[in-house]
């Protein structure tokens, strides 16, 4: 018998779809799910105006952070409450403010949890006795990017990177762990010079990349640099990160070690979230050849079948550069990884969508859902009951394709306004010391000229004198 369809509210953070990962997951619930979705950003919810009793079933995507009242506001928070359907929320960054996460969960009576914690782990995250009862399954960060499989890329030896990476400098409070996205790039940065390795590596944030350009920038490298996604240190409270700001911004030149020691102590190592990276999907769809640390990468990929390792002190680097040197070598790795990564349905969304669409048919069962299901016979995108909801609803459409692509572009304008900014900032700097450059001159130019009086001053006042002695007495 087939499951019925459900009319699902999507709750996603709209500044948060510039991200192509973000914007992936999201696409794929409409791309592969047998149920019905009207996706709003929380914050335009009250303009928007949907009435919650025409959905069956409510998500919390991963890009709200449910625990922040600029995420989710109170009047939202009231109707979730009341709402009497099944309740789902992604959740990532399960590592900061965990107290205060834990609390909205259980106050929004969230049924199903999609995790990327490590299954050892999540309980004693999750530790809350209202734990007891919701339903747990574990997801990923990512998955492979089904665009990009068909994408038209160039050849190993035509790419003219040789290695390129992107990542940000995790604070110290995230634990020893997270210090890998980063490590990883400034020793490959360093021991690169001596191989003469052609590479694009950077983990400044104002080297950042989006969209189409990440795209382009990973298909024009050979090889990537790689780590697990991962923290080892849990902040429940988040008085760790306060803490540690507060130290870093009084003394920005102390060490990631030295801040580890004095506020994480032996805490850090006591959790560890380890799991597989978005990149990771990215590169092998992309037919990069990607240099990793070892570890499990939640069992999508192995080393030497479908990445070269990299220690993790960086000593056998001549062995993986003779790798990137070896374009058969390189090419056989590539393809296993392609093949067997990118090309199998484990690791794709549609996989993801089918898991999510059997919890929506658990939960609702459990919870007996009185369904508010529109007749087949309406259009898919129809996605409320009376004339009022399809208005509203409509609204929500218009929002989501007219308003968001144009809210997006304000903000990829704003970053370059910022880019622009920074630009001028350096032109400002450079011109300043020009300035100071040109006044030491003229300075210079006025002690000239008055040496120039001076020395013609004494010259005819010399002259003056000489004539004087040279001239007949008596004259």
């Amino acid at each position: 018998m087939q499951s019925p369809r459900y009319n699902i509210l999507l709750l996603c953070a709209a500044a948060a779809l510039r991200t192509n990962t973000v914007s992936d997951h999201i696409r794929a619930f409409r791309q592969y799910s047998q149920h019905k979705y009207t996706i709003v950003d929380p914050l335009a919810f009250d303009a928007i105006g949907p009435d919650l009793d025409a959905f069956d079933c409510l998500v919390f995507h991963y890009s709200v952070v449910i625990s922040m009242e600029n995420h989710v506001p109170a009047s939202l928070r009231d109707k979730i409450r009341r709402f009497k359907g099944v309740k789902v929320a992604f959740i990532q960054d399960e590592y900061r403010f965990i107290d205060r996460q834990n609390a909205a969960l259980a106050d929004l009576q969230i049924g199903a949890i999609f995790t990327v914690t490590n299954s050892d782990v999540t309980r004693r995250i999750y530790r809350d006795t209202f734990f007891d009862k919701v339903r747990f399954e574990h997801t990923l960060t990512g998955f492979v990017p089904e665009h990009l499989l068909s994408m038209d890329v160039p050849n190993y030896s035509e790419r003219p990177l040789d290695v390129s990476y992107r990542a940000r400098k995790a604070p110290p409070w995230y634990g020893y762990f997270a210090e890998e996205k980063w490590r990883i790039a400034d020793r490959f940065a360093a021991d690169a010079a001596q191989y003469n390795l052609v590479c694009d590596i950077d983990t400044s944030e104002t080297s950042r990349i989006y969209g189409g350009s990440w795209v382009d920038f990973i298909a024009s490298s050979k090889a990537v640099l790689g780590t697990e996604s991962g923290v080892s240190f849990i902040d429940f409270t988040g008085d760790a990160q306060i803490q540690v700001e507060r130290f870093c911004a009084e003394n920005p030149d102390v060490s990631h070690e030295v801040v580890r020691q004095k506020f994480l102590g032996d805490d850090d190592g006591k959790i560890v979230i380890r799991v597989v990276s978005p990149r990771i999907f990215e590169a092998a769809a992309l037919r990069t050849l990607m240099i990793l640390y070892e570890g499990d990468y939640s069992g999508a990929v192995k080393p030497w079948d479908h990445y070269v390792p990299l220690n993790r002190d960086h000593s056998n680097m001549a062995e993986v550069v003779s790798v990137i040197r070896n374009p058969s070598k390189a090419q056989s790795i590539i393809d296993r990884a392609f093949h067997e990564v990118a090309l199998s349905p484990a690791w794709t969304f549609k996989r993801m969508v089918e898991q999510f669409d059997k919890v929506v048919d658990d939960e609702a069962q459990r919870v007996e859902l009185a369904r508010n299901a529109i007749p087949g016979a309406l259009d898919p995108l129809e996605l409320a009951i009376s004339t009022r909801g399809l208005e509203l609803t409509a609204r929500g459409r218009y929002l989501e394709e007219h308003v968001l692509p144009v809210y997006n572009k304000l903000i990829e304008d704003h970053q370059g306004l910022a880019n622009a900014y920074e630009r001028l900032a350096t032109d400002h700097q450079r011109l300043a010391t020009d300035f100071q450059r040109l006044a030491m001159d003229q300075q210079s130019l006025a002690n000239m000229s008055i040496k120039r009086f001076a020395y013609t001053w004494l010259r005819r006042t010399l002259g003056s004198v000489k004539r004087k002695l040279t001239s007949p007495l008596g004259n």
